[in-house]
């Protein structure tokens, strides 16, 4: 849920970057995870989100090839695990499009035609997904459900 960077490589695989080893939580996750909040700091002034920054150890340092993408739905679902359903290549466009970072610069840069090619190149060769996420409960056990969406994910096809 952050900026990556991405890229071709000669063999026309789209590489990630990884970038930032921070993941931002909110007051209500933390607070859900049973975690103490003092443990962490915030990600700007006023702003009401933590962060954690991952150990080096689970970071990996080196490009990778992306395999899938998935888009996470602002909507909560009422089912006890996540809903995913597939993306067309025309709405992956889109959503490509919607959730690049600075797009103003795009066309200040003279950049359409090579960020059209790179979009319609990752939505005809990478498989997207929309990703609803169930809502978050008093009683919700987290290992329970992260290994469920594991689960859930491993069995998606992917590149």
């Amino acid at each position: 849920n952050d900026v990556i960077a991405s890229q071709l490589s000669p063999d026309n695989n789209v590489l990630v970057t990884p970038a930032h080893r921070q993941i931002k939580l909110s007051p209500s996750i933390v607070q859900a995870l049973g975690l103490d909040h003092q443990t962490f700091s915030t990600t700007a002034p006023g702003v009401s989100k933590y962060s954690w920054h991952v150990p080096l150890e689970y970071f990996c340092p080196t490009a990778q090839p992306v395999v899938a993408i998935g888009i996470l739905s602002s909507e909560r679902n009422n089912s006890s695990v996540a809903q995913v359903t597939t993306i067309s290549p025309t709405q992956a466009m889109a959503e490509l499009l919607k959730n690049t970072y600075r797009k103003q610069l795009i066309s200040t840069l003279g950049h359409q035609a090579l960020a059209f090619r790179q979009f319609h190149h990752i939505a005809a060769t990478i498989p997207m997904y929309q990703v609803s996420l169930p809502k978050i409960t008093q009683s919700f056990d987290f290992a329970d459900y992260s290994a469920a969406i594991s689960r859930q994910m491993a069995e998606l096809p992917l590149r």
